[in-house]
């Protein structure tokens, strides 16, 4: 996958609503279901991987928005890749 040629989800609107109303206990709303769906989706994509190897150049100290994005939309409450439990190596 290369989030650079991959289009992402902006993270407001339905998207945003559904990340409260799933960290609230709501139901969610046939739009935000749709919304979530997605998200849930990448999530999935990422916690079957096998391996998993980011490449990035530091921007300003930090890493570039569309790496920062991509976390943002995997890591979600009750998302496959919020409960990895396999073991993650961090090579710097």
């Amino acid at each position: 996958m290369d989030i650079w040629r991959e289009t992402l989800p902006e993270f407001n609107g339905d998207v945003l609503e559904a990340k409260y109303a799933r960290q609230s206990g709501q139901q969610f709303s046939s739009d935000q279901r749709d919304a979530f769906a997605v998200l849930e989706r990448m999530a999935m994509r990422f916690a079957l991987a096998e391996r998993v190897l980011i490449s990035t150049p530091m921007w300003n100290f930090g890493i570039p928005y569309r790496l920062k994005q991509w976390f943002d939309l995997i890591v979600q409450p009750g998302s496959p890749s919020a409960s990895i439990r396999r073991g993650v190596t961090f090579h710097c």
